[in-house]
């Protein structure tokens, strides 16, 4: 990857272990993880700081006005 990227994963997933995105997060700087404690695979549908932060993440990169997610 050659752009700044944001992997934001939960630490109770239960599709992909930590330790594999760490590693690809040491092998390249332009990578950042977001670990989000208590979440699963799906924390975007439960865990509304997660998205905050990804959404804050993007803007901070592409210095646009990114609108906040909606709540249901």
């Amino acid at each position: 990857m050659t752009c700044p990227t944001l992997i934001v994963q939960g630490d109770r997933d239960e599709l992909g272990p930590l330790a594999c995105l760490e590693e690809i997060a040491r092998q390249n700087p332009r990578v950042e993880i977001a670990v989000i404690a208590g979440a699963n695979h799906s924390f975007g549908r439960q865990e509304s700081e997660a998205v905050a932060r990804a959404v804050a993440w993007l803007d901070a990169r592409l210095g646009s006005e990114v609108s906040p997610p909606r709540s249901e």
